[in-house]
């Protein structure tokens, strides 16, 4: 056989056997960079709730604004000698007397100093008035207090109290929180005059959510704050 022949026809069955795969399996598209086109996928529209901020819920003028915890010994703050009679006047002699330092009462009507005087700045003598010239300090009548309350605060369960007194013309009944017996004498006027302020015998009252006693008021507590300031230690001063 001729060798040219016979490498032709060895090179003609290599190709037909190469047209045949490619025919068959196809080209190798591992590697194609032909883009594959994707259906769009639907995407619901998002609808925000609107947001909506609550206020704050008004505060009811029923509701009752108290004093801060205030320590005892701030309250006590300012008076003379720290309210006692003298250096061996210690509370354990008070242990039988119905009013002692600290004597802190229920009242008919919880009235708050600190919420008038040191909230609202009200001033002592609009309440005590005449204090100025006064041997007493006076307590405010039911219609003074309605002069306001007429109008503030009408729905707290205190101020309804306190209407009560005033729709059936009756005083109210305060509990004394710092009386003195009967054979002494003190005079608020002359002692405002010499420059004695509320503070030294009552305390910190402009703080007291309630009326307690801050200084024992004994005749030592008296003559001591006298001698010291100079002032007269003669028995009539305060028994006549």
């Amino acid at each position: 056989m001729n060798s040219k022949f016979f490498w032709s026809l060895i090179f003609a069955s290599a190709l037909g056997a190469a047209a045949f795969t490619y025919s068959t399996v196809g080209p190798d598209v591992s590697d194609a960079q032909t883009p594959v086109e994707q259906a769009p996928t639907a995407v619901a529209p998002v609808t925000t709730a609107p947001v909506t901020t609550a206020a704050a819920a008004p505060t009811p003028s029923s509701t009752r604004v108290v004093a801060p915890a205030v320590p005892r010994s701030e309250l006590y703050a300012g008076v003379w000698n720290g309210g006692q009679a003298a250096s061996w006047d210690i509370p354990e002699m008070d242990l039988f007397s119905p009013h002692p330092q600290g004597y802190k009462p229920e009242q008919p009507i919880k009235f708050s100093h600190w919420l008038h005087v040191e909230k609202n700045g009200m001033e002592c003598q609009y309440c005590h008035s005449g204090i100025n010239k006064s041997f007493y300090s006076t307590i405010p009548s039911v219609e003074s207090c309605m002069g306001c309350h007429a109008q503030v605060k009408t729905d707290s369960p205190e101020i309804i109290k306190l209407k009560k007194y005033y729709d059936e013309k009756q005083p109210i009944e305060w509990e004394p929180v710092n009386n003195l017996p009967e054979h002494a004498h003190f005079n608020h006027e002359r002692h405002l005059k010499a420059g004695v302020g509320c503070q030294s015998c009552h305390g910190q009252i402009q703080k007291m959510e309630v009326v307690e006693k801050a200084s024992s008021l004994k005749m030592g507590f008296c003559v001591d704050c006298h001698r010291h300031k100079g002032a007269s230690i003669d028995c009539t001063t305060c028994h006549y």
